[in-house]
């Protein structure tokens, strides 16, 4: 009988998923993680570099999209796949808060905002854009960001994204890596949603920033290591950037002294624009679990060189 084992720090929620996987997975012992555990497979999320020392392991599992955690470890043995999850029900939500995001800029609702703290009622403002005529930037195409890209083009949208090799999407105008500097120029909303690797990592800087459109817009719901924050407020306040809409920061919790924090043209969200959907995460890995004993390729399989 093969073992799976689960780490995570609430001892509730490992119970409800243990309990979880038993039924989809009646053949196999599953534990909660412990030092002297010797397992087949460990699930986790946030992971501590101790558990990669487990005995026995095949398969890590990560129960979310976000690998770099798994990657920075010392411990985790590079000949042991990391699987993350693929859209997992993701897809919807990050399109939702990207809307969200869109509509925030296009309706000026910065301006608004501050209206209703002055108890203005501002007559006179008008929305930045017709609808659906904004032009939206995806940066990154994997599952998620090809999956927001399609959408809001369907919606009717201007949609431009941007990958390391060219791809092809229906209502999205694609550029690759040698066509960024015309891929941010057509750009009035930036949505960042690269997976976060050494190539990546602070790509959202004042250079970059000053390859936008004027009055540009930014929206970073991958990960806080993509942003420069040191960058950020220079560029709302020399007029390059309008607002900025973040999800996911370098220290998370963000301190309460953060300068973020006392900015109206900065919307804060506490890294909550996907959460995995406990359901479907199980039914994906449980399948990946079978497909791996069946001797069967299994999806989500990270490329550790490309990082994602």
């Amino acid at each position: 009988m093969n073992t799976i084992t689960l780490y995570h720090w609430d001892q509730h929620y490992i119970n409800k998923l243990i309990d979880q996987f038993q039924c989809t997975l009646p053949q196999h012992h599953i534990v909660p993680w412990s030092k002297a555990i010797s397992a087949d497979y460990l699930i986790t999320w946030k992971p501590v570099d101790k558990i990669f020392l487990t005995k026995g392991l095949k398969v890590v599992f990560a129960l979310g999209a976000g690998i770099d955690a798994f990657l920075q470890s010392k411990t985790l043995n590079e000949n042991i796949p990391i699987v993350r999850l693929e859209e997992a029900g993701m897809g919807k939500q990050m399109l939702e808060i990207a809307l969200y995001a869109i509509l925030h800029y296009s309706r000026d609702m910065i301006t608004l905002n501050r209206g209703q703290r002055n108890k203005q009622w501002l007559t006179e403002a008008t929305p930045k854009r017709l609808p659906f005529s904004t032009k939206v930037g995806i940066l990154g195409l994997g599952q998620l960001g090809g999956f927001v890209a399609t959408h809001l083009a369907r919606l009717g949208y201007a949609v431009s994204g941007y990958s390391y090799s060219l791809k092809s999407l229906p209502g999205v105008n694609c550029y690759d890596k040698n066509q960024l500097t015309a891929f941010l120029a057509d750009s009035e909303v930036l949505i960042n949603l690269l997976p976060l690797t050494n190539e990546t990592a602070h790509c959202l800087n004042k250079t970059l920033f000053a390859r936008l459109p004027t009055g540009a817009y930014l929206v970073n719901i991958a990960r806080g290591g993509h942003l420069v924050e040191e960058d950020l407020i220079p560029a709302l306040d020399n007029g390059q950037l309008s607002g900025a809409f973040l999800d996911v920061f370098k220290q998370e919790p963000l301190p309460e002294t953060h300068p973020f924090w006392s900015d109206d043209r900065i919307t804060i969200t506490p890294h909550l624009a996907a959460i995995t959907l406990q359901d479907e995460a199980i039914r994906q890995i449980s399948r990946n679990i079978i497909a791996f004993e069946d001797n069967q390729p299994m999806t989500g399989v990270v490329d550790r060189y490309k990082g994602y």
